[in-house]
């Protein structure tokens, strides 16, 4: 593939160690700060909660509290009659608004500090806030401006307000102000004491991230000190993380300070230095790659990229910031901004993190399955240098399907299928385990956990496509962005067992009797979902759930994991089993900058993709009879192949059985099976000597008493030709008979009559190699004595009735008396025909012979013959 993005330099000193590749550990404590700040350490009750049921009730009081407080708000009409009642009004609603927003404040910091949803509450206090400085303005007009004399003689109109003076020590209050007072009066040294220490927290600010110090049009460069550079991508970046920061962090008095400051460096230095030393913290977790901050860097990167948009935003420390979500993206540019400048904080294991719809997870995914982002192998410095770690390239792939479930199949990445978690069964370990005093026996199924976006018109193709593959997998599929119990989320009808089993165990005194054991389940569906809701608690919280939820769980115990495979394979087929090549170049086509595409589709043009180009199958039904007539050295390799439960059906085999037993189903020969039973056979493909494949069934319906069949009108050889003898005999009998031979059109894989009843031969089914299952309503050729029940049947319905007609497995022989009664036997026959949906190939009446040595009897129509 082309060469992975480009790499920001970055010295061995100032490199922050990245974190750990294992996902950080789940945290199950409640997410609320108490009102003096600190973490609350409650344990959840659940791992979808947020808060402690404590926090909860708070969180719900101090919500209804301000809603009353913002109702009564909005409620109150600054305009009235009079200049009295005006200013009376417009201090009422300014006191609502300043209530409203201590309480909408206390919301914000205490129950939404680390969290996305931050970004909805600081838009409404920002809004909230310019209006009530807008009616404060409002408010000293009105004091400001003479009262009109109700009567000659009034009192003069009174001044308005002096406005609140800051206190000495505030850092906003310039040193040079305190001029008046005397070099050693406290006050002077106090504040020079605290401008010293805070002038120390933001150099050590700077000296963490350079990029904040925007005193100068240059920055000092973090990989050589003391040098400074023109501001890159990075830096940019950096002071849009510190806006967000601010944004979502701060209360409403440093936010509305941040809103009218137009520098990130004078905000610095009109700040606390306890507000200082929390920037610090948190820059330190930043680095450190810390959860809690990352969304934030998301943030940043979608606030760089709508710098030039005309979407919804504030000005926060001179620049704007999204306050909707709605324009934000993480486009192909935002996810090459992080990984070129954040490689050492942004792992494949945190990218969920960074998405904000599930399509830009979709593309970062299918952008590191084209190696966008590394390419899993290490490089040749790596290579020299394996022995000393310190020495590595701290650049770490976002391609690493070893450890990345998602990049396992990089052919489902690319369709658009994103896998999050997996279970697999160890099929090498020994399935009934002796122990000293009884024998226990386990049984574990694989399962998948995977997503698709709601917006691909794939997605509930690939649903249903899963589903109906009932012999192969249990499907559920949900809806995330439905709210309610998980029941009410499902996509398709819920599966008969509400908890399917992944893992279970039954024991007994003795191996021979675990077979009459209950079993005790392990783990279920529900462990499954517990897990989800961790995984999205802990990774995928900020990210918008407009996707579909697949859970695929194994039907067979014990099998080898292979599910990510088969929804590739299914997603190949829905999308007409493109080439890999050209799945390759339209994700390209899609995601790739259009700069840098022809060098993409040049690597693509060189790659081996070993994969072959599958043709669409043949129309079988209505076309082809089943050929018999196979070389006898083949027919030992049929009769091997039927029997091997082992042979392995290839890709192209696979979707001519398909597509064969779909047409089967059209055409009324069989019907699929909607709920899951055990399958009896899955048919294979065997090539005729036509030099087209043919497909077989083999059942097993127990060995076959010839003593049973002795006697019986099942009685004789299906394949001896009578029809000459036939013919000689009506000759005889009407030495001016004319005579002609035909066929019956028979079904491709079974004949023309109902299927047999009785238990035994009514519930015979098969499955495809996908996972289908059908049942017979036709009688299948390839069923025990099947040729011989359909003659039979023949001879009932149609030989008995026709004594001009004669019908031997597949050949049909029709007589007339002379050549003026052809007609009326040809119309004869087409009723028995339309009374049983038969249908006949026979030459018209004037084509009829009356030699009967012409018609080569001898010979009858090959095809279709039956299990071997």
């Amino acid at each position: 593939m082309p060469p992975t993005r480009p790499q920001r330099a970055k010295s061995p000193e100032a490199a922050p160690t990245g974190p750990s590749r294992r996902a950080p550990r789940v945290d199950r404590h409640c997410r609320a700060l108490h009102e003096d700040g600190s973490d609350c350490r409650a344990r959840l009750l659940h791992a979808s909660h947020v808060f402690c049921p404590a926090h909860h009730r708070e969180y719900k009081r101090l919500y209804e509290s301000y809603k009353r407080t913002e109702k009564h708000y909005s409620g109150i009409e600054s305009k009235a009659d009079g200049a009295d009642d005006v200013k009376t009004t417009i201090k009422a609603k300014v006191a609502a608004g300043r209530e409203t927003l201590r309480l909408r404040d206390q919301v914000n910091r205490r129950f939404f500090s680390f969290s996305v949803q931050n970004r909805g509450h600081v838009k409404w206090i920002m809004k909230l806030q310019s209006e009530v400085l807008a009616l404060e303005r409002e408010l000293e007009r009105e004091l400001a401006a003479p009262e009109a004399p109700e009567a000659k003689g009034s009192a003069s109109p009174r001044r308005p307000p002096k406005p609140q003076s800051l206190s000495p020590l505030d850092p906003a209050v310039p040193l040079s102000a305190l001029g008046h007072l005397p070099v050693s009066s406290p006050i002077v040294v106090l504040r020079q004491a605290s401008d010293a220490i805070l002038t120390a927290k933001i150099k050590e600010l700077y000296s963490i991230s350079p990029a904040l110090d925007d005193s100068s049009s240059l920055v000092l460069d973090d990989v050589d000190p003391g040098v400074t550079r023109e501001l890159d991508d990075r830096d940019y970046i950096i002071r849009f993380f510190f806006r967000e920061l601010i944004a979502q962090k701060a209360d409403a008095d440093v936010l509305a300070r941040a809103a009218r400051t137009q520098s990130i460096n004078t905000f610095l230095r009109e700040s606390s230095a306890e507000h200082v030393e929390g920037y610090i913290r948190f820059f330190h977790a930043f680095q450190e790659g810390r959860h809690h901050t990352l969304h934030i860097l998301r943030d940043a990167v979608c606030d760089y990229l709508l710098i030039d948009s005309k979407s919804p935003s504030t000005t926060i420390l001179g620049a704007g910031i999204a306050t909707d979500d709605s324009p934000r993206r993480m486009t192909s540019r935002g996810w090459d901004l992080l990984w070129t400048n954040f490689h050492d904080i942004v792992g494949w294991w945190n990218l969920e993190l960074f998405a904000v719809q599930f399509d830009d997870l979709v593309a970062v995914k299918a952008l590191t399955a084209c190696q966008r982002y590394g390419t899993g192998t290490p490089s040749e410095d790596d290579e020299d240098d394996k022995d000393n770690e310190d020495n590595r390239d701290d650049v770490s792939s976002w391609y690493v399907p070893n450890e990345d479930v998602s990049q396992e199949s990089a052919l489902a990445v690319l369709h658009g299928f994103i896998a999050v978690t997996k279970g697999f069964s160890d099929h090498d370990s020994p399935r009934v385990e002796a122990e000293p005093a009884f024998a226990k026996e386990r049984q574990t199924r694989c399962y998948l956990v995977g997503r698709m976006s709601k917006q691909d018109p794939v997605a509930r193709q690939l649903a249903q496509e899963l589903a109906e593959r009932i012999a192969s997998f249990v499907v559920l599929v949900y809806d995330r962005e439905k709210e309610g119990e998980a029941a009410s989320a499902l996509v398709l009808p819920a599966p008969p067992d509400a908890n399917p089993w992944i893992g279970r165990s039954r024991t007994a005194p003795t191996n021979e009797a675990l077979g009459s054991q209950p079993w005790t389940v392990e783990w279920s569906l529900a462990d499954v979902l517990s897990d989800i809701g961790l995984i999205h608690s802990l990774r995928d919280r900020n990210m918008a759930k407009d996707y579909y939820e697949f859970i695929i769980i194994d039907r067979t115990p014990g099998k080898t994991f292979d599910i990510l495979d088969a929804v590739a394979d299914a997603l190949s087929k829905l999308k007409g089993d493109s080439p890999f090549d050209q799945v390759f170049r339209q994700v390209i086509a899609k995601y790739v900058p259009a700069e840098e595409r022809d060098q993409y589709l040049e690597a693509v043009a060189q790659m081996d993709f070993g994969q072959p180009t599958l043709s669409a199958p043949p129309q079988y039904l209505g076309n082809r009879v089943r050929s018999w007539d196979i070389p006898n050295s083949l027919r030992a390799i049929l009769g091997a192949a039927l029997q091997d439960s082992s042979r392995v059906t290839t890709l192209h085999e696979s979707r001519l059985i398909s597509h064969v037993a779909a047409d089967l189903e059209s055409h009324g020969v069989t019907a699929r099976i909607t709920e899951y039973e055990a399958s009896h056979t899955c048919p294979i493909a065997v090539r005729g000597v036509d030099g087209l494949d043919d497909l077989y069934f083999h059942y097993d319906m127990g060995p076959m008493s010839e003593r049973v069949i002795r006697g019986s009108v099942l009685d004789f050889d299906p394949s001896i030709n009578s029809l000459t003898e036939f013919a000689e005999a009506y000759h005889r009998a009407h030495p001016n008979a004319v005579f002609a031979k035909g066929s019956i059109k028979v079904h491709y894989c079974a004949w023309p009559m109902p299927m047999l009843a009785g238990p035994r031969y009514s519930r015979l089914n098969f499955r495809t190699p996908e996972g289908r299952l059908y049942r017979w309503k036709a009688l299948p050729f390839d069923i025990p004595l099947a040729s011989r029940v359909w003659q039979v049947f023949v001879n009932h319905e149609l030989n008995s009735r026709l004594p001009f007609a004669r019908l031997q497995q597949t050949t049909l022989l029709i007589c007339a008396e002379n050549r003026d009664d052809a007609e009326s036997s040809a119309k004869a026959l087409s009723e028995i025909g339309e009374k049983h949906g038969w249908s006949f190939s026979i030459p018209p009446p004037a084509s009829w012979l009356s030699d009967v040595k012409g018609l080569g009897l001898e010979t009858l129509w090959e095809g279709v013959r039956a299990a071997l």
